[in-house]
């Protein structure tokens, strides 16, 4: 039987839901499953009580100061190497699910841990001091860029510690580099981390996977009632994620502004919170089409499949290489195409069940739009190719993968 501790971190004091602690629910469900005994160590401890983990050892019930978090992989480290050196006695091998513990475990394997030590690359904090990886390998990361990128849209503590933190990242990304093994979430993920030097031998892919048996409900229409949910016969676009520069959702809004044009008819629906909200809600204003433009703000994840199962196409505008791009799979799941930009791994996800855009680019959106709008046999098409698609990412197919990796690194 194996011994594992699971260390995580979001970089949001907010966030009690997102793609990454989705990931992690499921994927501790299904080791439980396989006689994984399981300890959790979260940062900050709002993870730990996610259904479906009340079962195992939870060991970290610290909240952290929003300081912490701006800049994880540095701010932690202490406290993440003390818990790695206390638990390394009791389990078989560690496994960092998010790059943000990664340079505590690097100086863990510096110091002499005896124990394994994998992580999930499923962010670009190891390469990018943001995790964003925006600039997309186009510009040098000198200490001045990477200053101006920590500081920007931060509170006034957060400038004054930029410089410092810009100033040793290349420090903690050397940390970073001596871990035993990595799960790359996609192909896209894994070439941007070889780019940057880590070593790619050791790199292996191992997508996310889906939750496994998602019952379609009857609520949506309800559920939108309440938002102001306009017709059952309108064309309804949806996109679910966080509001955030990186996922582009400006460029859906600008989008659709042309699209209400030609196809009135239609409502985008924008599900989530974040930062850009306000913003996204006053442009929604200025184009004229705040009638037709849903926000529902967050929604708790048991209700994310009420607004699936009532759109009509799905789209993921990301301005940024997205790891993974777990909305998509969702989207799919109940039937819907696709469209995404083409940075990162949504494009290898969708295949041949929607369509793909240069990122940024309205004018080309807005041609996508009409496509699937224009197009019932199109749409149809691309529905009946998803099954084969979701195939990849059945729970029993990638956790075989999982803990074939495992077995492979432990001691």
């Amino acid at each position: 039987m194996l011994n594992l501790a699971i260390i995580t971190c979001v970089s949001s004091l907010n966030r009690c839901r997102g793609g990454n602690e989705e990931s992690i629910r499921l994927l501790i469900g299904e080791l439980i499953k396989r006689n994984v005994t399981i300890a959790l160590y979260s940062y900050p401890n709002n993870l730990v009580n996610m259904e479906g983990l009340n079962n195992i050892k939870k060991n970290n019930q610290v909240n952290l100061k929003p300081l912490e978090l701006f800049a994880p992989p540095l701010t932690l480290l202490p406290r993440l190497l003390f818990e790695l050196k206390k638990a390394e006695k009791n389990i078989d091998m560690f496994h960092i699910y998010n790059v943000f513990p990664m340079a505590a475990a690097g100086l863990y394997k510096v110091l002499g841990g005896k124990k394994t030590v994998v992580a999930t690359l499923n962010n670009y904090a190891g390469v990018c001091p943001t995790g964003g990886y925006l600039c997309n390998g186009r510009e040098i990361c000198s200490w001045y860029k990477r200053t101006k990128c920590l500081a920007r849209g931060r509170g006034f503590f957060s400038k004054i510690l930029a410089p410092f933190y810009s100033l040793v990242y290349p420090a903690l990304i050397c940390l970073m580099k001596k871990i035993d093994g990595y799960i790359a979430i996609s192909n896209s993920v894994k070439t941007i981390y070889s780019q940057h030097g880590y070593n790619s031998e050791i790199i292996q892919i191992i997508p996310n996977f889906m939750e496994d048996n998602i019952k379609p409900i009857n609520c949506g229409i309800k559920l939108l009632e309440k938002h102001e949910y306009q017709s059952e016969k309108n064309f309804k676009i949806l996109f679910v994620g966080g509001l955030s520069e990186h996922k582009g959702v400006d460029v859906l809004i600008r989008a659709f502004a042309l699209f209400i044009k030609e196809r009135p008819n239609s409502e985008l629906i924008i599900v989530g919170n974040g930062p850009q909200k306000t913003m996204l809600m006053e442009l929604s204003s200025n184009l004229g089409i705040t009638k037709n433009v849903i926000f529902p703000g967050g929604v708790k994840h048991k209700d994310i499949w009420s607004f699936y199962q009532a759109s009509d196409i799905f789209v993921h505008p990301g301005v940024w290489p997205e790891p993974f791009g777990r909305t998509i799979l969702e989207a799919m799941t109940y039937g819907l195409p696709c469209i995404v930009s083409d940075l990162g791994a949504p494009p290898d996800i969708v295949e041949n069940a929607g369509l793909v855009f240069p990122a940024g680019n309205v004018k080309s959106l807005f041609k996508c739009l009409i496509e699937l709008h224009d197009n019932e046999d199109t749409r149809n098409e691309m529905a009946s190719n998803i099954k084969l698609i979701l195939n990849k990412y059945k729970s029993e197919k990638v956790l075989k993968n999982i803990l074939q990796f495992y077995e492979k690194h432990v001691c």
